[in-house]
């Protein structure tokens, strides 16, 4: 049996080899995590979203199609990237009674939403809003292709409506979202709420 030495030059060789995989390691972590940076703040860029006349303000992410002509509501964005179904945040504000509180609201809205095709109220909980009380309802449906010269499959959608009385108006904040990305952008309607001044 004989035993093998290693020359000076062999030892060399190897630590340098450990040396060099070791800084390629070190870079190529550098580089993924400057990555993962970059993809966060790019996801978390946000612009302001005024409605003076209605008294809303919040941040929507960049990008986002924004609509305030349709009378349902006072504000709409949804991503024009998302396939098939348009993620959405959305503030309504309804009439309310005197003594009307965001219980009275869901009810209404459920009875509204009553016409959308599978329609199911998933959950319905008390939450703080901005230091006030407030109800949030977690709910289903089935959006289906209104032209029928277009084919396409049913999309199931999950929604998040978040209910608070201000004097004689009900503000509504949406989260509508396709179900199987539902919990992935939820932050999104997270964000939404904690820069919501109404």
């Amino acid at each position: 049996m004989s035993i093998r030495t290693l020359d000076e030059r062999q030892l060399g060789l190897r630590r340098s080899q450990v040396v060099n995989s070791l800084v390629i390691l070190l870079v190529a972590a550098g580089l993924m995590g400057i990555g993962v940076l970059m993809r966060s703040s790019t996801l978390a860029a946000t612009q302001e979203l005024v409605q003076d006349e209605a008294g809303i303000r919040a941040q929507i992410p960049v990008n986002w199609l924004v609509d305030t002509d349709d009378p349902r509501f006072v504000l709409q964005a949804q991503d024009p990237s998302a396939v098939p179904f348009k993620t959405t945040l959305r503030v309504a504000i309804l009439p309310v009674g005197e003594g009307a509180s965001p219980r009275n609201v869901v009810e209404f809205l459920i009875l509204q939403r009553a016409a959308l095709s599978a329609f199911r109220v998933l959950s319905i909980e008390s939450i703080t809003l901005n230091e006030q009380s407030a109800l949030e309802m977690n709910y289903a449906y089935v959006e289906e292709e209104p032209n029928p010269f277009l084919s396409a499959l049913p999309v199931v959608v999950q929604g998040r409506d978040v209910v608070v009385i201000r004097g004689q108006q009900a503000i509504v904040a949406t989260f509508l979202e396709e179900r199987s990305r539902f919990i992935a952008n939820e932050f999104l309607f997270d964000n939404f709420l904690t820069t919501l001044e109404y």
